[in-house]
């Protein structure tokens, strides 16, 4: 079984400097690093290098058409005038 939730451990010490722009700054992040365990359906990763992948998202395409939410996960989300 795959864990459901992932948590990224962030160490200035352990980071080329480099790297903090990627973290600051981009919508589409890669991590490359060491899992570390963790627990139940969380599974730990220590980042060893962040790339800033954002230029990536000009080329994402959606269908809308095929993509829905189920209506146990919408109603979770706030209206725009709600928050």
């Amino acid at each position: 079984m795959r864990p459901a939730y992932v948590n990224l451990i962030v160490w200035n010490k352990r980071l080329p400097s480099r790297s903090a722009p990627a973290l600051l700054e981009s919508r589409l992040l890669e991590v490359q690093g060491k899992i570390a365990g963790g627990e139940g359906d969380v599974q730990h990763v220590i980042a060893q290098r962040l790339t800033n992948l954002s230029a990536m998202l000009g080329d994402l395409t959606v269908d809308v058409a095929e993509f829905s939410l189920s209506s146990s996960v919408s109603g979770s989300f706030a209206k725009r005038n709600e928050i």
